[in-house]
């Protein structure tokens, strides 16, 4: 009897989503900002470091 492989994709996490997900109050709010400026600031340094290779 042959044996069946499934191939299981990894799902990338979202975390600007799950950011906007858990801000519900004021300091929560100010902190999902935060970590969407962080976000976006890596990713502007990760577009630069591409551009150099």
């Amino acid at each position: 009897m042959p044996i069946k492989r499934k191939i299981v994709k990894k799902k990338r996490k979202n975390e600007a989503k799950e950011a906007l997900a858990k801000a519900s109050g004021g300091e929560e709010l100010e902190l999902a900002a935060k970590i969407l400026g962080e976000l976006r600031e890596r990713n502007r340094r990760k577009k630069v470091l591409e551009g150099k290779n």
